[in-house]
């Protein structure tokens, strides 16, 4: 849960909403030729679950953040990389992890809603039986909706119908479940809602950069009468300037900079990811520092426990 809650924070530094009328859709999913429309398809009253994982690369490492007030006059490094180094540096081979500290349950509330809820640890926690008081397992039940990280929902193609949502979970959100919105052929790409970097009025910007591309790479068969549509992520923002400190009467040169490179390998027919991992990285000097990299994946699981539908 740790992990998930430190990356809930770091967004608060670093900062869709979008409704679409497109109906859950079964089997007649590929358009316009060798297009193929994308969308999830989870109907009214049906749940999917992910193994999930929000988790340092580097779990020896420490992935920290911090307002740096302490030095305000010290200079900015200035070997910092540019993003199109940093993002080349990630796009390394993207493997899944070996464990998960999340689950996310996605269910079908009506034909262009569905719920997600993202749930920290691993609860498997008994049925009610013999020895087990009914107070005693409500209260497994209750400690599991205290530990629901992320909670909003979407429609097939992924935008986020909770407006509502702090840009922090709505980042989250988009890029676990954003879709393209029309159909798409291999080479195409899109953007995903999301806005990463968020510096505040004080501020004084002299550069900034952004990447946001999704890419259909590859549109292949599987021996189950499927596809398996592969998209690639690359996402970066960053911004090079200084911070205006009145009381101080100083300004403090700050660097900013968020990359994610990732892969996604979605099941047209069924409607799912069979898999999707990604790499992020933030990095921040001056008035603000971080050095965090985290691995993002998500795995479906065979069966989903009966407690987690449980959950409001």
């Amino acid at each position: 849960m740790k992990h998930l809650v430190l990356f809930l924070c770091l967004l608060m530094m670093f900062v869709g909403c979008g409704r679409d009328h497109f109906q859950i859709v079964k089997q007649d999913t590929v358009a316009n030729g060798d297009a193929v429309l994308l969308r999830w398809n989870i109907p009214k009253g049906k749940a999917v679950a992910f193994k999930t994982a929000i988790s340092p690369v580097d779990p020896s490492k420490d992935n920290v953040m911090k307002i740096n007030l302490e030095n305000m006059f010290d200079g900015i490094s200035e070997d910092e990389s540019p993003p199109e180094e940093i993002t080349k540096a990630l796009n390394r081979e993207l493997r899944l992890p070996k464990d998960y500290s999340e689950v996310t349950i996605l269910r079908g509330r009506d034909t262009d809603t569905i719920s997600v809820a993202m749930i920290s640890g691993d609860f498997n926690p008994p049925e009610p039986a013999e020895g087990i008081a009914d107070e005693a397992y409500q209260k497994i039940i209750a400690q599991m909706e205290g530990s629901v990280q992320l909670r909003g929902d979407i429609t097939p193609s992924g935008s986020i119908r909770t407006f509502y949502l702090e840009s922090r979970q709505k980042n989250l959100l988009s890029m676990f479940f954003e879709l393209p919105q029309s159909p798409v052929r291999i080479g195409d790409s899109w953007e995903l809602d999301v806005n990463f970097v968020s510096m505040g009025h004080g501020f004084i910007c002299d550069s900034a950069k952004r990447v946001n591309r999704v890419t259909l790479v590859s549109l292949e068969p599987t021996d189950f009468q499927d596809q398996i549509a592969t998209l690639e992520y690359t996402l970066s923002e960053s911004v090079k300037g200084k911070f205006s400190v009145p009381m101080l009467g100083e300004d403090k040169p700050t660097n900013m900079s968020f990359s994610f490179i990732g892969k996604g390998e979605f099941l047209v027919r069924k409607g799912i990811w069979k898999s999707f991992v990604g790499r992020m990285e933030m990095k921040g000097t001056g008035m603000m520092t971080a050095d965090v990299q985290q691995v993002f994946a998500m795995e479906p699981m065979k069966k989903i426990p009966k407690e987690y539908l449980k959950l409001k």
